[in-house]
């Protein structure tokens, strides 16, 4: 089925076949200066949460990111999430992810992720499919995600796979689907990054949001994969 798989399942394909780059993010809070140079830069927030299973928040893991064609480990990259840019709560967890890219244009293909509690753990993909263009030398702001899953209704995607199927029910994953919105990051959105990652405070971030979330898009690539 769709998205079948578990963290340390992916972990090992990517061993094993190099199907992806693994990145870092671009700067932490000790980061005084960031040199973008001849590369790019994109910053990006996702606020995740559970509406359906409220007792089981997803924890994301890595941010999928690719070029349009991309047909190798050379042109897809797992932007992985880290400390600095995790903040979580009982009503669903907020991320900034930072990642530095060549210029040119790229897919974000979604989040993925997971949860872990006592004897159940649990898998989630969350699609995007929103395309952006990086630019040389630039520090662009994505802007925000705000994504919460929901009961799914009829043939709607599916929040996460369906086995194992203890663990995909009790949180929620296989019988939920993602209502997902994208808007632009606001003045109080920028400050606290900002006030977040002292880099931040001596560039210019350039807005350069992301379309809107295409939901007929997202569910054709489900089906289609």
């Amino acid at each position: 089925m769709k998205y079948a798989r578990t963290w340390a399942g992916l972990l090992l394909v990517l061993t094993l076949t190099g199907c992806a780059t693994s990145m870092k993010a671009a700067m932490d809070k000790k980061t005084e200066k960031i040199d973008v140079g001849e590369d790019s830069v994109f910053l990006l927030t996702a606020e995740i949460s559970n509406d359906y299973k409220p007792s089981y928040q997803p924890d994301a893991l890595f941010l999928n990111v690719e070029t349009p064609d991309a047909k190798s480990s050379e042109q897809r990259f797992f932007y992985s999430v880290d400390e600095d840019g995790t903040f979580k709560k009982e009503t669903g967890n907020k991320y900034v992810f930072r990642g530095r890219i060549k210029p040119g244009k790229y897919v974000i293909r979604g989040i993925e992720g997971n949860k872990v509690s006592f004897m159940v753990m649990g898998t989630f993909s969350m699609p995007l499919h929103c395309e952006f263009e990086a630019k040389k030398g630039q520090v662009a702001d994505l802007g925000k995600v705000i994504a919460k899953i929901r009961e799914r209704q009829g043939y709607e995607f599916r929040a996460g796979p369906v086995t194992p199927l203890l663990d995909q029910a009790v949180t929620g994953f296989s019988g939920g689907t993602f209502d997902i919105q994208v808007v632009a990051s606001n003045e109080t959105d920028t400050r606290w990054m900002k006030s977040l990652f002292p880099a931040l405070r001596t560039v210019d971030i350039v807005p350069n949001t992301l379309p809107p979330f295409d939901r007929k898009k997202a569910q054709k690539w489900w089906e289609d994969h």
